[in-house]
């Protein structure tokens, strides 16, 4: 499988329409390995939650399942932007949450503000632009690395409920 192939697998497993299925996203990761660095990994902006190994990508993507109504990524269509450089891959997408129904509480990380201080509420999403860095094995063409910078705060901002915390836009 080709570098190419296993992001296309990615994307076909969390966009609209995919199955989500976790063990599935989970296999087009490499095994877990200590480090330095700790692989996989999936982190979330710069400074903030950093998914480590299998079970942190299980925890991941049990977390948004149990936080969101719905939950999508998507890669930017037509086509979507890519930057390459070796084993890493740049790919412009946007991440669209749906309203939150239970508290942002994954397992394996601690809180992490905005997400975890939102109550649940009815009616609030969020469509959000992302850039997904992508490290690759290159012997392997498995995700070493998954980096995702986008707004936090404004994720936060897009899913709060205006009334619980009162504190999130200050």
């Amino acid at each position: 499988m080709a570098i190419a192939d296993t992001i296309n697998s990615f994307f076909g497993l969390v966009q609209t329409g995919g199955s989500q299925d976790i063990p599935s996203i989970q296999a087009l990761f490499v095994s877990d390995s200590a480090g330095p660095p700790p692989v996989p990994n999936i982190g979330l902006t710069t400074g903030g939650p950093q998914f480590k190994y299998q079970s942190g990508i299980a925890d991941l993507f049990n977390t948004l399942d149990k936080t969101f109504s719905s939950w999508v990524f998507d890669p930017a269509s037509n086509p979507p932007l890519q930057m390459t450089s070796g084993s890493r891959v740049a790919v412009e997408a946007t991440l669209t949450l749906g309203s939150v129904m239970n508290t942002w509480a994954p397992t394996t990380v601690p809180a992490t503000p905005p997400l975890s201080v939102i109550e649940p509420a009815q009616g609030n999403g969020s469509k959000l632009p992302v850039c997904a860095v992508f490290t690759m094995d290159p012997n392997t063409t498995r995700i070493m690395n998954l980096a995702l910078y986008f707004d936090r705060w404004k994720l936060g901002q897009d899913l709060w409920d205006k009334a619980h915390p009162a504190h999130i836009d200050k």
